[in-house]
């Protein structure tokens, strides 16, 4: 426990308490949690708190300071004419692009994140190229359109490489890193970057066309080494029925900005700048700490600890969250967060899940964790449904059978033990970090390998060496069954079938 003349600070349940003197309210500070024994450092006008031991269940870690906020308006919302750039002219036609339902276009395939493709991949794969980059960096997961393979990465640059050949066919900017793949929409390709701003490019020739800055103000912060904004939108972009999805922000404290945007034009539908402060007091609420989700007219929003998933009405942006969660306290008797932390979201049934770390949990990127149990997927292709649960086991089961696994998975959600699901087939699989479900096979990316899997039956097809270990969720199939994968490094490598 530390204090200062306005304040006392001690450990939460989950997160660390300001206890203020004027009115003695008890307020969460909900993004990171006093040191066991050094409390919360008050020195410099300012408040720090240092590396944690243990693992809580916290949007941020390392060594984080809080700094005097002053007259900040949290809550700014954003007047297009400054936060919106055009660089083409409205009735600019966009250079044709071929584009197939076989495509894997955003993170995980589709807006369900269902790693789920139409093309078959080969029966005998080799490798067909290896891009190497000139300086190391932390690539994105691949995405891809057409003949095109789209990367992002920690450097800040949109790469398109040909699907044939690797070959580097066009390169874009932007100004922060680039933490989620590329999205492609219409001919058209979205990123979003650590410098707070949604890019827009021709997905055939990279031109720029729009850029969007979510961020309120232009502030740049150091965060693990880097200079970004205080608003970085690092939770990718999610596009539907032509509206682009983003979120803006890191913790709580300094607020969340979500968006919703004309995909073809940058110009807003909505905005919510209200919820990262669901509890206005604290000014706690949805942090931006992971990607993104649309199911049944709600948009999800992986929120870190003290909301997650935060959950939007799709039409309006309404935060449809329970703001009285924030009020809950712990067995200690102290205010504390109960939302499951994590980056990744899961649909099982008619529900959303988070998983993982938060996207803010480790230096650059989150580190694959297998004893995180919560990290569940389904998804189905023809008359076959794969679930792959608690980050131990690989099933097959009959598609009609889903809402029935479904269910059962819910159950036992956060149960290390496995539910009793009766599968067609099971293969332990505790250190996967990627997976792709093709008609004819369930391919598998594990720290230093590529394996197959036949979809009826389980059995090995094929197994394929990998020069590193695949960044978490870094494999995409491509319309021609090519199969491409981002390494840890910056290697992106690509296997495709033997030639005849």
């Amino acid at each position: 426990m530390t204090g200062s003349t306005d304040a006392i600070f001690c450990r939460a349940g989950e997160g660390s308490t300001r206890l203020d003197r004027a009115s003695n309210l008890l307020q969460l500070v909900s993004p990171m949690r006093a040191q066991c024994h050094d409390g919360v450092t008050i020195g410099n006008g300012r408040l720090y708190w240092w590396p944690s031991t243990c693992d809580c269940n916290l949007t941020l870690y390392g060594i984080t300071c809080l700094g005097p906020a002053g007259n900040f308006d949290f809550n700014r919302k954003a007047v297009e004419s400054e936060r919106l750039e055009r660089f083409t002219a409205s009735d600019d036609k966009l250079a044709a692009f071929d584009e197939s339902p076989a495509d894997w276009p955003m993170f995980r395939a589709n807006n369900s994140a269902a790693v789920t493709t139409r093309a078959t991949v080969p029966a005998l794969p080799h490798c067909k190229w290896q891009d190497d980059p000139a300086v190391s960096s932390t690539p994105t997961a691949p995405t891809a359109a057409g003949d095109l393979i789209f990367i992002g990465g920690s450097d800040g640059i949109v790469r398109a490489l040909g699907a044939a050949t690797g070959k580097m066919r066009w390169k874009g900017y932007t100004c922060g890193d680039v933490r989620y793949p590329p999205t492609f929409w219409l001919g058209r390709v979205f990123v979003g970057s650590g410098d707070g701003y949604v890019y827009c490019f021709e997905a055939k020739t990279g031109r720029l066309l729009w850029r969007f800055r979510a961020a309120p103000v232009e502030r740049r912060i150091p965060v693990y080494g880097s200079l970004q904004s205080t608003w970085p939108v690092a939770s990718g972009v999610l596009i539907v029925d032509g509206v682009a999805y983003v979120a803006a922000g890191i913790a709580n404290y300094d607020g969340t900005h979500v968006y919703a945007l004309d995909a073809a034009t940058g110009h807003i539908k909505w905005q919510n700048n209200t919820s990262g402060h669901l509890d206005v007091e604290s000014r706690t609420g949805v942090s931006a700490q992971g990607h993104m989700m649309v199911v049944d007219g709600r948009f999800y929003l992986a929120g870190g600890n003290a909301v997650s998933p935060a959950i939007y009405d799709i039409a309006d942006g309404r935060c449809l969250n329970d703001p009285a969660v924030l009020h809950q306290v712990s067995k200690n008797n102290v205010p504390g967060s109960i939302s499951p932390r994590g980056s990744e979201l899961y649909r099982l049934g008619n529900e959303v899940r988070v998983g993982g770390k938060p996207l803010y949990a480790h230096p650059k990127y989150q580190v694959y964790d297998n004893s995180v149990v919560n990290k569940t997927l389904l998804a189905a292709t023809g008359d076959r449904a794969i679930a792959w649960v608690n980050s131990s086991a690989l099933m097959c089961f009959p598609r009609n059978d889903l809402p029935v696994v479904a269910g059962k998975i819910l159950s036992s959600w956060g149960n290390p033990r496995l539910p009793n699901l009766s599968p067609l087939w099971a293969n332990k699989c505790k250190d996967i970090i990627a997976l792709a479900v093709a008609p004819n096979a369930v391919v598998v990316a594990r720290p230093s390998e590529l394996v197959a899997h036949n979809l009826q039956d389980g059995k090995v097809l094929w197994t394929q060496p990998l020069p590193a270990s695949p960044v978490p969720w870094g494999l995409a199939v491509n319309r021609d069954g090519r199969i491409i994968v981002s390494l840890e490094g910056g290697q992106v490598v690509c296997f495709g079938a033997v030639a005849r």
